[in-house]
């Protein structure tokens, strides 16, 4: 009866939607204004300093205040930035023109020198470039404003890979290590806006127009990023008005909100399907027992896939493809869901030796030691979806006598384990919208071992369909190999994708004119430009 009132009531929310007409546009009658004096966006995304290597920081300064050579706009089409033009000489050699008016705002000009810097100076001081940028050969700059690089192949995503942040020279060419240097000069704008100041003990980012922008001024003048340790005080904020935005990157604000959300009149919300798969579960598979696929899939039947779903996403999402690859996305095909068999799990864990021989009702390996694998967590939030994941999966496994362990990590922490290091044993996280052109494209830049790797695999079989998905431009190419790799994901589960889901965006309905972005979401450069407030 209860799941019933639940259907009933979810249903009624869809309905009031429609009705609503969700769509971020204001009436007619409203009456915008010509710019909008501050927006103040709140977030889960805590910075522990102002430095390169702080993800949460880097999230909002790279976006606001970085420039690259090129953007992506809300469509996907490649636009230019800091470059007004390129070419592609053979496959292999690209030339880019920069704009001979881009400045960092002490004056500084922007150069080809600049790019060339934060191509070699990253490579050599962040071990994610370095992986990821092995395609390229050399960089030269015959000009202050021309840059030419060569690959040592053909490579896919080459120019997609070109929106990555440019950083001044003249700032970090003395710094021995960027990722703990946090004076204020480490976030030296070349974008639309500059970093103000990160007050740690409010917990507030502030950004202003940057006065010596060399491109168009956006319509905000000031932003203001204020975090919150859960989401429930972030839509608390968002409800009693202090904030214009809840936002999480990569994220989603969770269903059980939108009926306070459609309640209040000051707010509207919108829904969006992007390509991504919300949770998943990453195992290390460059790691002993994790690398055997029997093994990774006896612990995949254990999970109830739609219970999770149902509790997590209330009717806002489904159950994965084993596949992986989303069905929102191009050359997705059918493959099985992701499947819930108890007893299957059971039997295949008997089958490869892991059996209780103490009698404390947990399995040992098969040679006698303790299987206690440990799930990296991120941080301990109680209201996150992570909290509640995290205590669906140790029942899951431990009603088929796994003796699962939950670590919870500030996400420096964590990134440190799964990127630098390598060493954890599976860890929760995400496939989101970014890493469908990064990399080979197709998130196989989170698989592979050779790019950032979140699943580190090295199997000979992936990383040759990896490398030929590098060298194909033809789409009917592209689509065998990416249809070879689903069925790989499918047959091997170097992953458990959990749930895909529609985000759930509300924002306050003083202003109008969000764009969506199928990375940033509703905060994004080209919101900036098209925003304004409503009377």
């Amino acid at each position: 009866m209860r799941q019933k009132t639940i259907f009933v009531v979810l249903c009624l929310l869809i309905l009031s939607l429609i009705v609503a007409g969700c769509t971020g546009t204001k009436g007619t009658d409203s009456k915008p204004i010509e710019t909008t004096t501050k927006l103040v966006i709140g977030t889960t995304l805590i910075p522990a300093d102002i430095n390169l290597g702080d993800t949460n920081f880097g999230v909002f300064t790279e976006l606001l205040c970085r420039p690259s050579l090129i953007t992506v706009n809300e469509k996907g089409e490649i636009m230019p930035f800091l470059a007004d033009s390129w070419e592609n000489i053979n496959g292999t050699t690209w030339t880019f023109h920069l704009n001979k008016s881009a400045v960092w705002e002490d004056g500084v000009p922007i150069t080809a020198e600049d790019v060339k810097f934060m191509m070699e100076y990253r490579v050599a001081k962040h071990p994610t470039f370095s992986a990821s940028w092995s395609y390229v050969d050399s960089v030269d700059t015959p000009d202050d404003h021309t840059v030419v690089i060569k690959l040592n192949g053909p490579f896919k995503s080459f120019l997609e890979d070109m929106e990555s942040p440019v950083i001044p020279k003249h700032v970090f060419q003395s710094i021995d290590d960027p990722l703990k240097y946090a004076d204020k000069l480490a976030s030296l704008s070349g974008g639309p806006f500059s970093f103000v100041n990160f007050d740690k003990q409010a917990g507030v980012l502030t950004y202003k127009v940057n006065d010596n922008y060399w491109g168009k001024k956006p319509n905000v003048d000031v932003i203001e990023i204020r975090t919150y340790k859960t989401k429930d005080v972030m839509m608390l904020a968002l409800q009693n008005g202090e904030i214009d935005l809840p936002y999480i990157y990569g994220g989603n604000i969770d269903y059980y909100y939108l009926s306070n959300i459609l309640s209040n009149k000051n707010l509207k919300v919108d829904i969006y399907s992007p390509p991504a798969v919300a949770k998943v579960i990453y195992f290390n598979n460059n790691r002993t027992p994790y690398s055997s696929a029997d093994l990774r899939i006896a612990l995949s039947y254990a999970i109830d896939y739609s219970e999770i779903n149902r509790l997590i996403n209330g009717g806002f999402g489904e159950v994965a493809d084993a596949g992986f690859i989303p069905a929102s996305a191009p050359n997705h095909i059918e493959t099985r869901k992701m499947a819930f068999d108890k007893d299957k799990s059971i039997a295949m864990l008997d089958a490869l030796g892991y059996k209780d021989t103490d009698g404390d009702g947990f399995r040992e390996m098969p040679d006698g030691k303790k299987f206690q694998p440990k799930i990296l967590m991120g941080p301990e939030d109680t209201s996150s979806d992570n909290y509640r994941i995290g205590q669906l999966l140790k029942k899951y496994f431990n009603n088929v006598g796994i003796d699962i362990k939950l670590v919870y990590l500030d996400n420096p922490t964590k990134w440190d384990l799964v990127e630098t290091k390598e060493d954890f044993d599976l860890w929760l996280g995400e496939a989101r919208t970014w890493m469908l052109t990064d990399y080979a494209g197709y998130w196989t830049g989170a698989f592979d071992a050779r790019s950032w790797g979140w699943a580190a695999v090295t199997d000979p079989e992936y990383t040759t369909m990896v490398d030929e998905l590098i060298k194909t431009n033809d789409q009917a190419g592209t689509a065998k190999i990416l249809a070879d790799m689903q069925h790989y994901y499918a047959d091997k589960l170097p992953s458990l994708p959990l749930y895909t889901r529609n985000e759930i965006q509300p924002y306050s309905n003083e202003y109008e004119g969000w764009k969506y972005h199928y990375i940033w979401g509703i905060f994004n450069l080209e919101t900036m430009y098209s925003i304004n407030q409503t009377k």
